[in-house]
């Protein structure tokens, strides 16, 4: 919903106070805005009409009753996440704080080679998914979709094995034509990365993540981002995040043990990173492994050896190795989190500037209005 143009003057600047906040009384907004109590009353009858602001609660007073507390609505304004982890797709909805309210599985078996096909039918599914849970496009501010494959120039390709033969496929512009909404695409373990790093607090460190998933023919692809300072780094084209040698093919796995698998999976990881931990010294290496079930935290303690002993007087200060903490569809939600920080800003939806980020899962916000003076 882009409301620039469509609410008075009084009722845009009190929802950029609100958004501004953690919550503020009438008192609070009378004085930050200036205007007269009554004046306030009816902008904030409004703003709870049209379900942009709801009542958080009361905060106790010195004297007299506690004062009713406002914040902007949880449910103002929705994001889409989607995870083209193909052969399926993870969907799922966020409310304006990032959280999960709804998440689906599209299979899309069949039919992948055909770009513009796999495409019209995720927005297909999306469309009925909105509308079987009655929410209306207008309240979406947008799709953010995670890839499998490289991105340049904001086109998309898949390279592999048994991922389907696409080249240069115009993702965003499609998904945005058929939706009519704005779509953001990036690699979709950069964005698991990120949801990780927030979740663990691990802004100030550096980050390497691994994802190991299920590929199309029954391979394991293994993915990998590295984040550096809270960022997910993209290389000088954009394209980083691969492992060389990154697929273990089905014939590899097949007839194997649990703890055989868990050796071959091992070995393929400890190929890739006895080279890159030397070079770039993160402080924690993530093993995203939750489709392996029982088996990830066996693969974990082995990795963890291999890496000791492959680097034993070669590498100082051996980083940690750790299972994922954030589980399920962590790709998809990261992805919906990221239209909310580009998108959901008082200067985008309403036309009033302000300050809005999100820090370790949770929102907090800088006030545009008490810094540096009234406006």
């Amino acid at each position: 919903m882009n409301l620039k143009n469509q609410l008075p003057e009084t009722q845009m600047l009190l929802l950029s106070v609100l958004w501004a906040s953690s919550g503020l009384t009438r008192r609070e907004i009378t004085a930050e805005l200036g205007y007269s109590r009554p004046t306030v009353d009816k902008a904030l009858v409004g703003l709870r009409s049209l379900g942009l602001v709801e009542n958080q609660g009361t905060r106790a007073r010195q004297q007299g009753r506690p004062a009713e507390v406002f914040r902007v609505s949880e449910s103002a304004w929705f994001a889409l996440g989607l995870d083209l982890a193909l052969p399926n797709a993870d969907l799922v909805l966020v409310n304006a704080w990032g959280e999960v309210l709804n998440e689906t599985r599209l299979k899309l078996g069949q039919g992948l080679e055909s770009p513009r096909g796999t495409l019209a039918r995720v927005a297909e599914f999306i469309r009925d998914w909105l509308n079987g849970l009655e929410i209306t496009t207008d309240r979406v501010v947008g799709l953010g979709v995670g890839i499998p494959g490289f991105l340049v120039d904001r086109r998309v390709t898949f390279i592999g094995r048994h991922l389907p033969n696409w080249e240069r496929v115009p993702v965003e512009s499609s998904l945005e034509s058929a939706l009519s909404l704005p779509v953001m695409v990036n690699h979709d373990v950069h964005f698991m990365a990120l949801g990780e790093v927030e979740s663990r607090g691990w802004m100030d460190q550096v980050v390497l993540y691994l994802s190991i998933r299920p590929g199309v023919g029954g391979d394991m692809r293994i993915g990998a981002s590295l984040c550096v300072r809270g960022r997910a780094y993209r290389g000088g084209h954009g394209t980083a995040g691969t492992l060389h040698r990154a697929i273990i093919q089905a014939e590899e796995l097949a007839g194997l043990s649990d703890e055989d698998r868990v050796e071959r999976i091992a070995g393929r990881v400890e190929s890739s990173l006895v080279h890159i931990l030397p070079l770039v010294d993160p402080d924690w290496v993530v093993v995203h492994a939750e489709s392996l079930g029982s088996l990830e935290a066996p693969l974990v303690q082995r990795c963890t050896e291999d890496l000791e002993a492959a680097l034993q007087g070669e590498y100082v200060g051996m980083s940690q190795v750790t299972s994922a903490a954030v589980c399920g569809a962590s790709g998809a939600q990261q992805a919906a989190v990221a239209v909310i920080r580009e998108l959901l800003r008082p200067e985008v939806v309403i036309g009033v500037e302000g300050g809005v980020r999100l820090d370790r899962g949770q929102w907090s916000r800088t006030n545009p209005v008490t810094q540096g003076g009234k406006k």
